[in-house]
């Protein structure tokens, strides 16, 4: 229920502290910071699980060599309800999309499509193959001036028009985005 959940996230930051203090031995301003931002990011866990991934992977770089960040991982998997697998499984989502260039990402986010979500990952897959000497053309492409262009992307089917589009030296976007 909702107050299970509110008891969850308000005795999370107090739980995480005694896993730091067992596995970190220090604390500090940046370390409180992150733990806050992933108690607060577990609370719009609906909204962005990029940024979601965002946050939880800085907060896993506090653990040296993962020692603690199962037992924190644990943690915040049952304020979610969900297993600690999950948790991981977001990090890696968003480290996958973080590897986008950030003309794209900026370009998903604004038209609310998540990066990180698994329905894209085959698309984010693909959009990593685009070789990087193109996306000087994809950001052309993309915007005009500062207006985003959004013909590349659109509710339905945004990576298939998106392919459509051909760099001015004739490589075409479609071929990475089918794959070939």
């Amino acid at each position: 229920t909702h107050v299970e959940r509110f008891d969850k996230m308000s005795n999370l930051s107090a739980e995480l502290q005694k896993v730091e203090k067992t596995y970190i031995h220090t604390e500090s301003a940046e370390l409180a910071q992150t733990r806050n931002s992933v108690v607060g990011g577990l609370q719009a866990f609906g909204n962005s699980r990029f940024q979601l991934g965002r946050v939880l992977r800085q907060y896993k770089m506090h653990f040296k060599s993962g020692h603690g960040w199962v037992a924190a991982a644990n943690l915040i998997a049952a304020a979610m309800d969900r297993d600690e697998r999950t948790v991981f499984r977001i990090i890696e989502d968003y480290e996958r999309a973080s590897q986008l260039p950030p003309i794209i990402l900026e370009a998903m986010l604004e038209q609310q499509i998540e990066p990180a979500a698994a329905k894209h990952a085959g698309v984010v897959e693909n959009l990593l193959r685009i070789p990087t000497e193109h996306f000087a053309e994809l950001s052309r492409i993309l915007w005009l001036g500062n207006t985003f262009h959004p013909v590349a992307f659109g509710r339905k089917s945004w990576w298939q028009r998106f392919g459509h589009f051909q760099c001015r030296c004739g490589f075409r976007f479609q071929e990475c985005l089918r794959g070939t």
